[in-house]
């Protein structure tokens, strides 16, 4: 497996953001002292805004994905999305919804969902 130098930062920051957040709680619970209180909140804070925002990060780059393909492959069902795009079909299905809801991407509503087939507003 190679890692790419965004895996890496992913894994990084994941692995970094964990050990302040546990480190954070390990402190609020045996540290009572208001400093060290402060302190510790404001690492648990920034460390979850950060995990958050790479969740949302992770959520707009699958939805790039989709458009990118649904912009070069108009019709396209579910199962040729997932394999052009390398992604779940959850991730997939999950962001179709999205793009849907924006009124970016609708669908013939075919049954079943596999079939039905997908292109740009």
């Amino acid at each position: 497996m190679t890692l790419y130098h965004d895996g890496l930062v992913k894994i990084v920051g994941s692995v970094g953001s964990l050990a302040v957040t546990g480190t954070g709680v390990y402190l609020i619970s045996h540290e009572p002292n208001t400093q060290t209180l402060g302190l510790s909140l404001v690492g648990v804070g920034a460390s979850f805004a950060w995990i958050v925002g790479r969740f949302q990060d992770t959520v707009r780059s699958n939805d790039a994905r989709v458009v990118a393909h649904l912009a070069h492959h108009p019709d396209a069902d579910l199962p040729s999305i997932c394999k052009a795009t390398g992604l779940s079909d959850e991730h997939v299905a999950s962001s179709l919804q999205h793009l849907g809801a924006d009124g970016l991407v609708n669908g013939d509503r075919a049954t079943p969902p596999s079939t039905c087939r997908y292109h740009l507003v």
